[in-house]
């Protein structure tokens, strides 16, 4: 009855041959930098896609860097002083101000430069060039709470 099952088990064990020494172990080599290179290309190919959701959404998403009327943290920071002692353009104020509602950095630069004149000391352009950081603004903290709205702000 198994008759016809150990023949043909008989028959492929004889179409075996031997292989070369080290031949089995070239294959496994050979199959593992495989599936290595196609892990790295799956890696690779998530990676990319995530920068190109993380690109697109910062375009829609809109960034104060990419609009024409945003102003740069260097710049912002040179117009500082004006825009405390409001003798800035409402335009440019205007853009002070957007400017510092986003940008904590800039904002922390500003209450610094409202302390030194609040003090009495002299408001410079160095101020602008400290560094400034934001775990020194209390919880809450309003700039329009501090001193009001710039008269040219909406």
């Amino acid at each position: 009855m198994n008759t016809r099952a150990d023949q043909s088990s008989r028959e492929a064990a004889s179409e075996w041959q031997a292989v070369p020494p080290g031949t089995l172990n070239n294959l496994r080599g050979t199959l593992q930098s495989r599936r290595r290179w196609t892990a790295g290309l799956q890696t690779a190919s998530v990676a990319a896609a995530a920068l190109l959701l993380a690109m697109v959404a910062w375009q829609f998403l809109g960034s104060t860097a990419t609009s024409p009327h945003a102003l740069s943290c260097p710049e912002c920071r040179d117009l500082l002083e004006g825009y405390a002692r409001h003798t800035i353009s409402p335009e440019l104020a205007q853009r002070v101000h957007v400017h510092l509602d986003h940008c904590a950095s800039c904002r922390v630069q500003y209450e610094n430069l409202l302390q030194k004149v609040g003090e009495g000391g002299p408001a410079s352009p160095q101020l602008a060039h400290q560094p400034a950081s934001a775990a020194h603004r209390p919880r809450g903290f309003s700039l329009a709470s501090r001193v009001g709205p710039h008269p040219i702000a909406p």
